[in-house]
């Protein structure tokens, strides 16, 4: 494991890229902002896949994770994200291409002392 991130850090993570690019939808049509993400476990021991949803909704954030009931439609505790991926560009089932500001993260991650990877296509908190 690269770095453990702490709760309040991922609420601030949460809370901050909320306000940047805005509270997702479970549907991509739907949404505003749109993410992938997976959990140690899910790497450890099930299919290695990742869930995908719009970003919460700050309603849906808690000290401790993702309530149940959320856009991400189960609890997730922040401390078993492993990865989570916002794409720069993600694409309908209609063909619509949204577009997300993920370069206006930069600064809040790196006030926090967040580690993470950018490139032209996504932003990415990758722990392990």
């Amino acid at each position: 494991m690269k770095e453990i991130i702490c709760d309040n850090k991922w609420l601030a993570i949460f809370s901050e890229a909320i306000d940047l690019l805005g509270e997702g939808e479970f549907l991509m049509e739907k949404s505003q902002s749109w993410c992938s993400w997976t959990t140690f476990d899910r790497l450890k021991c099930w299919d290695c896949d990742y869930w995908n949803a719009g970003l919460p909704k700050k309603s849906d954030l808690s000290i401790t994770g993702i309530s149940d009931g959320s856009v991400w439609g189960q609890p997730f505790k922040y401390s078993s994200i492993a990865h989570i991926i916002l794409p720069k560009r993600f694409c309908t089932d209609m063909g619509v291409v949204k577009e997300q500001n993920i370069q206006q993260l930069k600064l809040p991650l790196m006030k926090i002392n967040v580690p993470y990877n950018m490139n032209e296509y996504l932003l990415e908190i990758k722990l392990f």
